[in-house]
């Protein structure tokens, strides 16, 4: 009887550690460390910079038509690997340029549906980069609402942006703290306490631009520009997002040499 109790604990002490899911990778350096966490209430990641937080846990997903949530998530896999190599410009600053991350691959189906969606995160010395994965599945197409993934920031925070609603691509960017503004275009310059940082967007293929909304006093939220019937994108599975980036420095000038 004793063994049985034993062993009954054992399985439930598993199953509970199961709930919950942290995975991490770092920079090449180990300065910069990237957490993806999975629990009950949805998948959350958070960054650090040398043991200084610039991203506190922020949410990750997306609103797919008829008000279906793709946020919680069952992780069935992860792998990673890493990278480095020196490629050649045509034309730039620099002559060649050193690719060098760590590359995280998480793969995931939807928690109670039939829906698998990868989260490919990169890490750099400089920042990181992630987008979602739709692979080949049972369903042909996917029309997305709305995108869930935030960037919850220090309480310090100040933000260089545009305006969304300027009828000009082109202008003066105004700083202001998060609480103070609505909604700004990317790319969007942040100053915390010793940190810079600029938010944007990459690989910006059959997909809607990403503007950056207050949901509070320190999140910026992505906000799709949408199609004039409100869906903000059709997809069509095997289909890769574009990259939401941060590139982070000690000073403003970092940002421009990253």
């Amino acid at each position: 009887m004793k063994i049985n109790l034993l062993f009954a604990a054992s399985i439930a002490t598993l199953l509970a550690s199961c709930s919950s899911n942290i995975t991490e990778v770092k920079s090449p350096d180990g300065s910069i460390v990237f957490n993806l966490s999975n629990t009950d209430t949805g998948l959350t990641y958070s960054v650090s910079d040398s043991e200084t937080v610039v991203v506190a846990p922020s949410k990750l997903g997306f609103i797919l038509s008829g008000d279906e949530m793709l946020d919680k998530f069952d992780i069935t896999s992860t792998s990673t690997s890493s990278h480095d190599e020196t490629w050649e410009t045509t034309w730039g600053e620099s002559r060649f340029v050193r690719d060098h991350y760590n590359q995280l691959i998480v793969e995931m189906k939807q928690r109670g549906g039939d829906l698998l969606v990868n989260l490919e995160v990169r890490v750099f010395d400089d920042g990181f980069g992630y987008r979602y994965l739709f692979p080949e599945q049972q369903r042909d197409s996917l029309i997305i609402m709305q995108e869930l993934t935030e960037f919850k920031l220090p309480a310090e925070s100040q933000v260089w942006a545009m305006p969304a609603d300027d009828v000009y691509f082109e202008g003066y960017y105004n700083k202001s703290a998060i609480a103070d503004i609505d909604t700004v275009r990317t790319p969007a310059t942040v100053e915390l306490p010793g940190k810079y940082l600029a938010i944007h967007q990459a690989a910006l293929t059959d997909f809607p631009f990403m503007n950056l909304m207050a949901t509070d006093n320190n999140t910026l939220q992505a906000q799709l520009v949408p199609w004039s019937n409100g869906v903000a994108a059709y997809v069509k599975p095997p289909f890769a997002t574009p990259w939401r980036f941060m590139i982070i420095g000690d000073r403003p000038g970092d940002l421009v040499t990253s």
